[in-house]
């Protein structure tokens, strides 16, 4: 029973990934895991020149970083004092380092939403960049979304699971649907 339910947790995190990330015959050039000094930096692709490190997936919040000099330090975590900067890509989506975890970022604006890059977990950030995160809150998410009249058409537009879709797909589905609202509610803010 144990088995079985591990492996229903383990499919349920995998199909919180953004599709981008699942996506295993695309190829992710190492040279394009980039480090920026600040959030608006990464928006205009600005990174810190010649650093940036391995395509890879680490649960334990490490990755092997290349140095202009050539060098190349393993398993570098993100808490350690030689983590080179707060934002950095890998596999072409944005991340965030807080309190020594990398967050994927969501959506950026009045209110930031992350997913936890190991466990999928998603969390909000409100009043700034240096807040502290709060666990993701469906009911207030759901309130926001009425304040700035968006709860029906957020509702109205929810996916259907199709029998065609498999776990992921449907996560897939799920999470993209998430993302628009969380994009909007910022554009309305």
């Amino acid at each position: 029973m144990k088995k079985m339910s591990f492996f229903f947790a383990f499919l349920f995190l995998i199909s919180l990934i953004p599709a981008s990330a699942q996506e295993t015959n695309q190829k992710y050039d190492d040279k394009d895991n980039l480090f920026y000094a600040t959030l608006e930096d990464a928006q205009n692709h600005n990174p810190l020149p010649d650093l940036y490190m391995r395509t890879d997936w680490n649960q334990y919040h490490e990755f092997d970083i290349f140095y202009p000099n050539g060098e190349m330090k393993r398993n570098v975590k993100c808490k350690s004092k030689e983590w080179p900067s707060e934002y950095f890509t890998n596999r072409g989506m944005l991340l965030r380092v807080i309190d020594g975890k990398a967050y994927i970022c969501l959506s950026m604006g009045k209110i930031n939403f992350y997913q936890d890059y190991h466990d999928g977990k998603r969390y909000m950030q409100e009043g700034g960049l240096n807040t502290g995160l709060k666990k993701w809150d469906q009911k207030y998410y759901e309130s926001l979304l009425q304040e700035h009249n968006l709860l029906m058409q957020y509702q109205m537009e929810k996916p259907k699971r199709e029998f065609r879709d498999t776990v992921s797909g449907y996560g897939n589905k799920m999470m993209s649907w998430q993302l628009k609202f969380m994009m909007l509610l910022n554009e309305k803010m």
